[in-house]
């Protein structure tokens, strides 16, 4: 099973695509997640997925904002999945390979302390089932890590 897990910090340029259609053809992902795309998933050709050997399966939803986080995988696998939880900053997904259960968390955290706690109780829901948790956490473990902004760092998770 090869996930892939990226910030592409904008999907809307050229040199972001061509580096993901090269990850894509290199390492074959049977499923990626897409964090911080900043465009609207229709603004890009449906060839270029298609090109790719991947579908679209879901995004978070964010009320007033777009989805930050955009799930693709191989048809085959999509079948067999289902998506466990979804929120603003997280999508629990299972999927089923060879008649075995893989769970997959899929995170672009916000960096304040509340909905920081929010998105653990809700992955700790599913502490009883084994998942791979990745994405963007937005973990600053000091100051000198900062690149925007005076604010003190939010504490990690």
């Amino acid at each position: 099973m090869i996930v892939l897990s990226w910030n592409v910090n904008g999907l809307g340029n050229d040199h972001t695509k061509n580096a993901l259609r090269h990850y894509c053809r290199t390492y074959c992902p049977d499923w990626i997640a897409l964090y911080e795309i900043k465009v609207h998933f229709n603004t890009i050709n449906s060839n270029f997925w298609r090109g790719l050997n991947l579908s679209f399966y879901t995004e978070n939803a964010r009320i007033s904002l777009r989805p930050n986080i955009w799930i693709f995988g191989k048809p085959e696998h999509i079948v067999n999945s289902h998506i466990l939880h979804s929120s603003d900053q997280c999508i629990l997904i299972e999927t089923s390979i060879n008649s075995h259960a893989w769970y997959f968390g899929f995170v672009h955290a916000r960096s304040t302390h509340v909905p920081r706690r929010e998105l653990w109780s809700s992955i700790c829901a599913f502490a009883d089932h084994l998942l791979c948790i990745m994405g963007d956490f937005n973990v600053v473990l000091g100051a000198h890590e900062r690149s925007r902004g005076a604010r003190n760092p939010a504490r990690p998770s």
